[in-house]
């Protein structure tokens, strides 16, 4: 992480690839976006964001540099689009920055260690869990600006208001299922192969586990297959 992290820092003036930033942390996109969302509560499209704003906050208050010039070095195509974003985190425009004694916003770097505090066995066991069948409404959802980190939480909320969410629940008894031990479950699935990390199409569901033969209704029925 360490890693994809000093290749973003390095990049914040030209262009970040996120596919180059998850090769660095040796693992796939979809899940270095993930990680780097649990581990900092933000996407890394919104960290760059807020980082690129931060360094230009500094220049603006140290140097003379336009502001066009600016707005184009961090990513923005006019100075109106990098006045407004300037504003959203520093409260005032980017000109205002320049007023002595004015109060703005950093947000500082990041960097991760690991703490070791001595070691603990762990036991563990290999299992197999057979098969099981769900019902599934699913959605398409995009990783454009941390736009599913948002947008999918909003219709689990949705969902969980609705007629729908009883009419699921009553489908699986309003049970723990047999193979998954929950009520409810949320299922991700590959919509298309992955080209730009930062802006990939992918399916969400919001699904139960159904009991053997048991009717999908409404819904669109799914097999999941066994696993080790």
């Amino acid at each position: 992480m360490n890693a994809a992290v000093d290749y973003i820092e390095n990049n914040l003036a030209g262009e970040v690839d996120f596919q180059e930033a998850a090769r660095r942390a040796c693992c796939s996109p979809y899940h270095f976006q993930r990680m780097f969302v649990v581990i900092m509560d933000i996407s890394p499209a919104e960290y760059i964001r807020r980082r690129r704003l931060t360094l230009a906050a500094r220049e603006l208050t140290a140097t003379r540099q336009k502001v066009i010039d600016l707005a184009l070095k961090y990513g923005y195509d006019s100075p109106d689009a990098f006045s407004r974003a300037f504003r959203n985190v520093h409260g005032i425009t980017p000109q205002g920055a320049r007023t002595p004694g004015v109060k703005l916003t950093a947000f500082p770097r990041i960097s991760f260690k690991i703490e070791l505090k001595g070691g603990s066995d762990m036991d563990y066991t290999i299992i197999e869990k057979p098969g099981f069948k769900i019902a599934i409404t699913k959605k398409t959802f995009s990783t454009a600006g941390g736009q599913n980190f948002i947008k999918i939480p909003q219709w689990w909320g949705e969902f969980n208001a609705s007629l729908d969410c009883n009419a699921m629940l009553k489908l699986g008894g309003g049970k723990p299922g047999r193979v998954t031990s929950s009520i409810m479950l949320g299922v991700c699935m590959e919509a298309e192969p992955i080209k730009d990390p930062a802006n990939y199409q992918f399916y969400y569901g919001i699904a139960v586990e159904l009991p053997p033969r048991g009717s999908a209704g409404k819904f669109e029925k799914m097999a999941v297959p066994s696993a080790t």
